[in-house]
């Protein structure tokens, strides 16, 4: 999906995409992320905050933390909620991520 399409559906602003897609790829083990949520379903609102999991088989619990101080210290106007996708338990949110996810790469 290109940035336009992306725009389109999350309500995110251009230049907010290329932003996440530096802050999130900056990090060599990070395969993919993907956008869900809200921003995914296009039910978002405007300051909504941005719901990312993180693709990769080498992600660690330390690349979590230093993407998150990344997106703290960033002019990002929004909130982002960073999880590890091959760490999540919840089964409804694994599926709502694989029916609805928007990948950044």
């Amino acid at each position: 999906m290109d940035v336009i399409e992306i725009e389109t559906r999350t309500g995110l602003k251009e230049k907010d995409i290329i932003l996440l897609k530096e802050i999130l790829f900056s990090n060599a083990a990070v395969e993919d992320a993907v956008i869900y949520g809200s921003r995914a379903k296009g039910c978002w609102e405007p300051f909504s905050d941005i719901d990312i999991t993180l693709i990769g088989e080498n992600i660690t619990h330390s690349d979590l933390i230093g993407l998150m101080m990344k997106f703290e210290d960033s002019a990002l106007p929004y909130m982002v909620d960073l999880n590890i996708f091959s760490s999540l338990s919840n089964p409804a949110l694994r599926d709502h991520i694989a029916r609805v996810g928007i990948s950044l790469r």
